[in-house]
């Protein structure tokens, strides 16, 4: 059986072309006609702001089909500005991972650092030291849990300071931003958590904890509908709970996200004031999505499934160009270096396997997801994954085209089904081993990271890491 991608897409054009045309719908004419003159210099050195809002699925966005009315700021922003992708995945369901592919532009494989005790190589540039380097001043303003110095995270920072809760995160940006030099340009990392899951083991923990209004907006009497539930048991599937309650903790989930898409909006509009957006280019993502019980429990973020690997991802490029635009291409975590490169005229490395979202994707992409010792491989409409101990040979087989809900694998039971099985699974990790063998090497493999605190380890425990040890 052979392996399809979805129907062919036009090249995108180059990003610097564009910004010295008149946009417009129709791109194919937008090059023909580019007879703007040249866009000012200071585009060379946009703003540029990557906002990762921690487990967030794609399909409780309303841009992306969502019911309830989560993220009009996002929405708005979105169809009147941005280009939005439809087919983009996380590399892991681990913000460790995922964070890590997002700074250094490599694979999970690549940069290694796939357990608490890895860091990143000294010898690998991250995004951050990357914009030092071209006079950039660098922020980050984020939540502490994985995302920590002793990983490589601060590594080309001029500031780095963590929150637990969206009032101390506003706290430390706005500091940040009153304090930021005018005459350099400005990238800033803002790490959104509060959609995370909280404190499993607090006696009147609900999981997701939006405060008011948030807490009512979707379903009044969420709260009073958990009251009680053992929120660490129920996390991790060793209790029951009940549909109405399930509902329950939507809502709040629901909640934090429009808690979050409030917070973007009063940035955008700063920035607009502050003359910062039309030239920005703005990256608005989640590291990976969450299983909220779609199977069972809500530990692990979905795993594998595609409940925890679809994240939203809209980009706003500067100049407005791709404005009002959706694109069906398969796009990966890995991609967003190469596309900050590529809007500052930087020539990436030919160990970035990344492509830049400016530009156009190979017809028979494959991505690649890692949470060891799960690993897996997505051509579509083929998407494998196994475990480590097993290997791909034992592993699930699913046609995303024929069930995008993963609910029927591929079984091996039958001799007809058992040569599919290995006809396609055969294929898809060939088609893999081959790519990874084309990879040129990249300088230095992971570092040991320093250990964890016992202060620190609880509190990772309590955000549903670490297990129910």
């Amino acid at each position: 059986m052979a392996l399809t991608d979805p129907a062919p897409h036009a090249p995108l054009l180059r990003l610097r072309a564009p910004l010295r045309c008149l946009a417009t719908g129709l791109l194919t004419l937008a090059l023909a006609a580019c007879t703007e003159p040249a866009a000012p210099e200071r585009l060379a050195r946009p703003t540029i702001v990557l906002i990762s809002i921690d487990t967030l699925r794609r399909d409780h966005l309303g841009l992306y089909g969502y019911e309830r009315d989560t993220t009009p700021q996002i929405d708005r922003f979105a169809r009147e500005e941005c280009v939005v992708f439809d087919n983009s995945y996380a590399v892991s369901p681990w913000t460790l991972i995922t964070h890590m592919s997002m700074f250094s532009g490599l694979h999970p494989d690549q940069h290694g650092v796939v357990e608490s005790d890895k860091a990143l190589s000294g010898e690998v540039p991250t995004l951050p030291e990357r914009l030092d380097a071209l006079g950039y001043h660098t922020v980050a303003v984020f939540q502490r849990g994985w995302i920590h110095e002793r990983h490589g995270f601060d590594r080309g920072f001029d500031v780095f300071v963590d929150h637990r809760r969206m009032g101390d995160m506003l706290e430390h940006y706005h500091q940040a931003m009153a304090e930021r030099p005018r005459d350099a340009p400005l990238f800033l990392f803002l790490h959104i958590w509060d959609v995370h899951a909280q404190d499993l083991y607090r006696h009147d923990s609900s999981i997701y904890d939006p405060p008011p209004p948030y807490d009512t907006l979707f379903l009044p009497d969420a709260r009073e509908r958990l009251k009680g539930i053992p929120a660490k048991d129920v996390f991790y599937a060793k209790a029951p709970v009940t549909p109405e309650q399930r509902e329950a903790l939507v809502a709040l989930y629901d909640g934090n996200i429009r808690q979050a898409d409030d917070t973007i909006g009063a940035w955008l509009a700063q920035w607009r004031e502050l003359d910062l957006l039309d030239d920005a280019l703005v990256i608005i993502t989640s590291d990976h999505g969450e299983a909220l019980g779609q199977r069972e429990g809500l530990g692990g973020h979905g795993q594998l499934y595609q409940e925890a690997l679809r994240t939203p991802l809209i980009v706003h490029f500067p100049g407005g160009v791709l404005a009002g635009t959706r694109r069906s291409e398969f796009v990966s975590q890995v991609d967003y270096l190469p596309t900050i490169l590529e809007v500052l005229e930087v020539a990436p490395e030919g160990w970035l396997p990344g492509l830049p979202l400016g530009g156009g994707v190979p017809r028979d992409r494959m991505l690649f997801f890692d949470r060891p010792p799960s690993r897996g491989v997505l051509r579509w409409p083929w998407k494998l994954t196994w475990s480590d101990r097993s290997g791909p040979g034992f592993g699930r087989l699913v046609n995303l085209e024929s069930d995008p809900g993963e609910l029927r694998r591929v079984g091996r039971k039958h001799k007809q089904r058992r040569d599919m099985f290995n006809d396609i699974a055969e294929k898809l990790t060939g088609a893999a081993d081959a790519q990874r063998r084309q990879r040129p090497p990249h300088p230095g493999q992971a570092d040991t990271a320093t250990a964890q605190t016992p202060d620190e380890v609880q509190a990772l425990q309590a955000l549903g890491y670490l297990g129910d040890g």
